[in-house]
């Protein structure tokens, strides 16, 4: 396995682990308990930084290299680059929800939180697997 794709699934594997614990913060959120909001305001930071700067730019590097070598595979691909802006679209848009939540937890209905968290655990994990199983090889 080439070094780059071998660093790009570790990236994943890393991505998947804090995509669990934000799922069990979200958990303890809807069983009516206090989530750890330092820790998912970590992993929200986390997301918006470095799959941003560091790990989606090398995808759309290898993507561009592909479509130079094979277009046909890479036409079979083309919705993983706009994956990439869904992605960063919904990254903010729960960051967002996040602070609202937890500056007026009040003010800010839990089932929405819980929804945005859900819907952007779900996207991430779809996003990783169809990489992993079409992108990378």
């Amino acid at each position: 396995m080439p070094e780059t794709v071998r660093l790009l699934r570790q990236e994943h594997a890393n991505m998947a682990t804090l995509l669990d614990v934000l799922e069990r913060q979200l958990t303890v959120f809807k069983e009516g308990g206090r989530p750890d909001y330092a820790m998912i305001k970590g992993i929200i930071d986390y997301f918006l930084v470095y799959p941003e700067l560091q790990h989606h730019p090398k995808e759309d590097l290898i993507y561009l290299r592909l479509r130079v070598r094979d277009k046909a595979k890479a036409e079979a691909l083309a919705d993983l680059l706009p994956g990439h802006e869904q992605l960063a679209m919904l990254t903010h848009r729960f960051a967002r929800a996040a602070l609202d939540q937890m500056i007026n937890p009040e003010e800010a209905p839990w089932q929405w939180f819980a929804s945005l968290g859900r819907e952007f655990i779900d996207t991430n994990r779809r996003h990783m697997a169809k990489e992993e199983e079409y992108f990378f090889p």
